[in-house]
């Protein structure tokens, strides 16, 4: 299986370390960047599609060449195989149907020059614009399935299947089980939990994160 998760760089919104100005307007400059807090949801389905099912897993963005440490901290998180980053001065002030425009894109030149995409994570939304609308765009410009809300993931690789629960409309009490194909893009919700039903899956992740902690 081979993923791509797209993660962004956002400001910190920690307690002491935004930035304002005197009228009272964000100061990116001045502000540190890290890794969108819900891409870490879109990391963690990459993770699962790797333990069980083995594989390549990518990390794209688009940004300005700082984000090469946010690419970083994510290919810590999910042991990705690589990064890229597109980054061009004409991407400055992208609203997020250019970026996802860019990011189709660089998908389908990744497809080109390095190999077939069974799956793409998104995360949920930004911390920033908080619009949730890069990874749909982004899937609707691929003109590929895409399953949104995603609480839980399986695939079937020889069948080129996968399963998944997700929230409908939004609404915790409410979950409903959906067939799509492979390749498919999957924009992981906050709720999403990994699974590994085989004990060695289980051991594996446990490995990867003690490797991380330590």
């Amino acid at each position: 299986m081979r993923s791509v998760v797209l993660t962004k760089g956002v400001p910190d919104f920690s307690e002491g370390a935004v930035s304002f100005n005197e009228e009272g307007h964000l100061e990116r400059g001045k502000t540190p960047t890290v890794m969108n807090p819900n891409d870490a949801f879109a990391l963690q389905a990459a993770l699962q599609t790797r333990v069980r099912h083995g594989g390549h897993v990518s990390v794209m963005s688009m940004g300005p060449p700082g984000y090469k440490e946010v690419l970083g901290e994510a290919m810590e998180s999910v042991y990705a195989d690589d990064l890229y980053l597109l980054s061009d001065r004409e991407c400055a002030a992208a609203d997020t149907w250019a970026t996802a425009i860019t990011l189709s894109a660089g998908l389908e030149t990744y497809q080109e020059e390095v190999g077939d995409i069974d799956l793409v994570f998104a995360g949920f939304k930004t911390a920033d614009g908080e619009t949730g609308h890069t990874g749909p765009q982004t899937a609707w410009a691929m003109e590929w399935p895409m399953i949104t809300h995603a609480l839980a993931l399986d695939i079937e690789p020889e069948a080129g299947r996968l399963r998944a629960k997700r929230l409908v409309e939004g609404d915790v009490d409410e979950i409903e089980t959906v067939d799509a194909p492979v390749p498919s893009f999957v924009v992981a919700d906050p709720e999403f939990e990994p699974s590994y039903r085989k004990a060695a899956h289980r051991l594996e992740h446990c490995l990867l994160y003690t490797s991380l902690s330590g």
